[in-house]
């Protein structure tokens, strides 16, 4: 990228943005498509990808390194959204281990008697 497109993209110039996206997608959903499988989050993470470029493109001082740090906010991007993912897993992996402990009647792990606790600590206090 030469230092002129780098002025007008800075400005915002829908053309320019437009060649840059296609100088760029295919080698960014290479990029995105080794990180994510699956290719709905590929498509997003390509996506959020093009976005953070041209709002932060500012940031740019270089036009000869355009292209390396736009390959770095993919693999950025790809990397949130596995760590996302990772997130949800163990947040669900926990309801199923409290759902399990409530199906068992003999668990001393039963919310129902502590919220009974907790509503008769809280209705017999005079505030």
């Amino acid at each position: 990228m030469n230092n002129e497109l780098l002025i007008k993209l800075k400005e915002k110039d829908r053309i320019v943005q437009r060649k840059v996206y296609e100088q760029l997608a295919g080698k960014l959903y290479v990029i995105c498509k080794r990180y994510l499988k699956n290719e709905e989050e590929a498509e997003e993470a390509l996506a959020d990808t093009f976005f953070i470029i041209f709002t932060k493109v500012e940031q740019l001082q270089n036009p000869d390194v355009f292209e390396g740090w736009a390959k770095k906010i993919a693999v950025n991007q790809c990397l949130q959204t596995l760590r996302k993912k990772k997130e949800m897993l163990i947040s669900i992996d926990d309801e199923t281990f409290v759902e399990k402990h409530l199906a068992d009647e003999n668990s001393e792990f039963t919310f129902e008697k502590d919220i009974l606790t907790l509503l008769n600590t809280v209705l017999n206090k005079n505030y």
